[in-house]
């Protein structure tokens, strides 16, 4: 016995493929650096999604260079941002460094790729972002 076409299972039409994609921030810190780790992740949101490179490169022309390689790996688009943030730590041989890892990132990518320099330190942010201070550091202990 056949059964008739109007009892047959039909598949629901969804709006497959048309979700749209997060936007992708990939960020490229110190070493195995937690600070920064769990102050972005923070910023994951239903529109953004925070993601950190798999490197320990501690140096800015190495940290630039993974950065590099991972946007290009994980074929982020022209919506995307990928960043580099450096530390000075109160250290001026950094700025050659930082100069170096600037110049590092290609033309192409020069829109989407940023070297950010925390001067002289993220954790310094982080304290004028969560306390009222007006207090001078002059070295790394310091802060």
């Amino acid at each position: 016995m056949r059964k008739n076409s109007k009892n047959a299972y039909t598949p629901k039409k969804r709006n497959t493929g048309s979700r749209k994609r997060k936007k992708v921030l990939l960020i490229a810190t110190e070493g195995k650096n937690k600070t920064e780790k769990l102050y972005f992740r923070n910023f994951n949101s239903d529109n953004v999604s925070v993601q950190f490179t798999h490197g320990n490169e501690t140096d800015p022309p190495n940290m630039t260079a993974r950065l590099i390689c991972e946007y290009n790996d994980d074929e982020l688009t022209t919506d995307d941002l990928a960043v580099c943030l450096v530390d000075t730590d109160f250290d001026s041989y950094k700025d050659a460094q930082i100069k170096e890892a600037d110049n590092a990132i290609p033309d192409h990518l020069s829109e989407y790729a940023r070297v950010i320099v925390s001067n002289p330190s993220i954790e310094l942010w982080f304290i004028c972002q969560y306390s009222d201070t007006t207090r001078q550091y002059r070295n790394r202990d310091d802060v």
